[in-house]
Formats: C-alpha cells, sequence, structure tokens
C-alpha cells in the first residue's frame, strides 16, 4: 500500500477514536464506553452505615461492568470540595453544569439510601436519579425495596435472610431499570414539566417526607412527566434566601414556575411510614401520605387525596399479592395518586392560561 493512501485511510479513524464526546455529530448514539457519569454522594436517610456501605460499591461496580466511564469517590471529591458543592442525594443546576464542565460528564447520579433493616426481617430501598446536565433535565428515575419475603413462595420456600444477598438483587433490579441511558444533550421529549416540593415529614420515622419525595418523583417520571430535579428547588430556596416544605406559599410558587417552565407543583405531608417489624408473615408496612398538586402559574390547588394503605390491603390466599417492601408500598400510592392527576392534567396539555 501507498504511504499517501496508507495516511488517507489510517488518519480519521484515529481521529474518531480520540474524540470526545464533545465532538460526537448530532443524533450518533454513543458506546455505553464512551459515556462518562458522576456519582455524587446520596443522602443516608435510613441512617444506616451498613446499608450505605453494602449498596455504594455494588452500585459502582454495576455501573462500571456496564461499560460507563464512572467519575466517583477520590475522582469527585476535589472537584465538589474546590466548587463548595455540599448537598447530598440532591444537585443545583449551576453546580451540575460546573460539574460536568470540569470532569467532561454526560450524566450526574444521585439518590439516597432510604430504608434498612436488620436481620433476621432484612430490608433495603434505595430511590436514583440520573440528569443531563447540559439540558438540565432527569432523564431516569427508580425507587425500588426489596425485603426477606418478597420471594416467598409455597410452603415459606425463597426466604432471603442474607442481606449481601438482597443488595445484589436490589442494585442489580435497579440498574436494569436505569440503563441503558439514552444519548445526553437532547431535549427531553417528555410531557408537562412538575415539580416536587419536599413532603413534611409529620410521622414518627426519620427523613420520611425525603424518601416519601423520591418516590413520587419517580412515579412522575414513569408516567411520563419531565420532572424537575429537587436540588433545582433548593437553589431557588438559597437566592430567596427561604425554605419551604410540605407546602410552598404564592410568591415561592410562581418563581419555581417562572424560573423552571414548570406546569405544577406537587407536595404535601407524610403522616405515617412504618416499615414491618418482627415476623414479617404477620407484620406489614404502612404509609398515609396527604399529596396535592397547585397550578405553577396561579396558585390554585387542583388535585388534593389522603392516602392510606398497609402491605395486606390486597392480598390473597396464603398472603398472595401482599407488599413487603416499604418502598414499593409508597411507590404504589405514588402510582395511583399520579393516575387520578392525569386525568386533571393530560400530558398533550402543554400550554394553559392562568
Amino acid at each position: 500500500m501507498k504511504p499517501a493512501l496508507w495516511m488517507i485511510l489510517v488518519l480519521p479513524v484515529l481521529w474518531a477514536g480520540c474524540a470526545g464526546t464533545g465532538n460526537r455529530p448530532a443524533g450518533t448514539a454513543p458506546s455505553a464506553a464512551r459515556i462518562r457519569i458522576g456519582v455524587l454522594p446520596f443522602a443516608n436517610n435510613c441512617r444506616s452505615d451498613v446499608a450505605a456501605n453494602l449498596l455504594r460499591p455494588l452500585l459502582l461496580e454495576g455501573l462500571t461492568a456496564s461499560g460507563l466511564t464512572v467519575i466517583a469517590g477520590d475522582s469527585l471529591r476535589p472537584v465538589l470540595r474546590r466548587n463548595r458543592i455540599r448537598s447530598r442525594g440532591m444537585i443545583g443546576d449551576a453546580d451540575a453544569r460546573q460539574l460536568a464542565a470540569e470532569l467532561d460528564l454526560d450524566f450526574l447520579l444521585t439518590g439516597s439510601w432510604d430504608v434498612y433493616g436488620a436481620p433476621p426481617a432484612p430490608e433495603l430501598g434505595l430511590s436514583l436519579r440520573v440528569l443531563d446536565p447540559a439540558t438540565g433535565t432527569l432523564v431516569r428515575s427508580i425507587s425500588l425495596g426489596r425485603t426477606g419475603e418478597g420471594r416467598v413462595g409455597w410452603l415459606g420456600m425463597g426466604r432471603v435472610d442474607s442481606l449481601a444477598t438482597l443488595g445484589t438483587d436490589l442494585v442489580d433490579a435497579a440498574l436494569t431499570g436505569l440503563l441503558p441511558l439514552p444519548e445526553p444533550g437532547l431535549p427531553s421529549a417528555a410531557g408537562p414539566r412538575i415539580a416536587v416540593v419536599a413532603l413534611d415529614n409529620l410521622s414518627e420515622s426519620d427523613n420520611a417526607g425525603a424518601v416519601c419525595s423520591g418516590i413520587l418523583v419517580t412515579s412522575l417520571m414513569k408516567a411520563g412527566y419531565d420532572v424537575l430535579e429537587p436540588g433545582f428547588i433548593r437553589t431557588r430556596q438559597l437566592v430567596r434566601e427561604t425554605a419551604y416544605r410540605g407546602a410552598v406559599d404564592r410568591e415561592n410558587l410562581l418563581d419555581l414556575g417562572r424560573s423552571y417552565s414548570l406546569v405544577a407543583v406537587a407536595t404535601g405531608t407524610v403522616d405515617v411510614l412504618n416499615q414491618a417489624v418482627g415476623d414479617q408473615i404477620t407484620s406489614v408496612p404502612r404509609a398515609a401520605l396527604g399529596l396535592r398538586v397547585l397550578d405553577a402559574r396561579t396558585g390554585r390547588v387542583f388535585l388534593a387525596r389522603e392516602l392510606a394503605k398497609a402491605g395486606n390491603d390486597h392480598e390473597g390466599w396464603f398472603q398472595q399479592s401482599r407488599v413487603h417492601a416499604l418502598t414499593d408500598l409508597v411507590s404504589v400510592m405514588c402510582d395511583e395518586f399520579v393516575k387520578d392527576l392525569q386525568n386533571n392534567l393530560p400530558l398533550q396539555e402543554q400550554e394553559r392560561s392562568p
């Protein structure tokens, strides 16, 4: 082969191999290995280092095994410290853009460890969200729970006593729901934009408002809504030197609506949030929520519901259909609420008059 012809053939290949995601032609789907994802510090809502120490390595290993380039821990910490980004379980819009620019990230993963139960009644629950910092939109959200009783069949077969086994199952299921990731930087094709103002906690369980807020975000995204990253709301609170939880005054509501082109804001309270305690054959999780949705342009409340549910509400013979995991029980409740919302705020309704 002549030298000139060799250079013509090889140079484009070398250029393509060295090009970063920023030089990718529009509409060209990236391979998993070329997607860079930053894993932010999670909120530890269950207040258990056991859950965090078990689940975080499994999550990082799973992301890496899927072919993604994962930026976490020591690679991420200095940048967070330098930019004074201290929030856990959420990220502000300006902070997200700053991190993405400094570390050449396509996506940011954030979330929380929500539920922990020790053997002999093991239980784990988590919520994960993936943010595209280029567009400022959430592209994935998932909330899942697992208990030792979750796969028990006839004659009590299938019970899991090991937290390690439960954690592996939970993370595998979560990654199945998150991956593959879409092409970064594309505009969201989701429905109307809605925000979740953190639910107030009136229950006796620590961080119940944060836990249920994350699950509500997931339910809204499953239904096709364009849901605002909760950290963006925190940004507006800092800018306006205010704070609100479980409710929002009209001035701040209208500010959120204008700042992020919102159609609606969901909020409310968690009145009861209890895991099954002791023998899970006789004990079930219980939850009660008071949820409402406000028009982000007028402040009008157009949907309000009081929901209460126990894990054995709809069980059949031999406890079939019983819900054992607290996260899954709240997910069922939030899914029902969002289905109600769709009858009041159709996905097709992109523009509404104040």
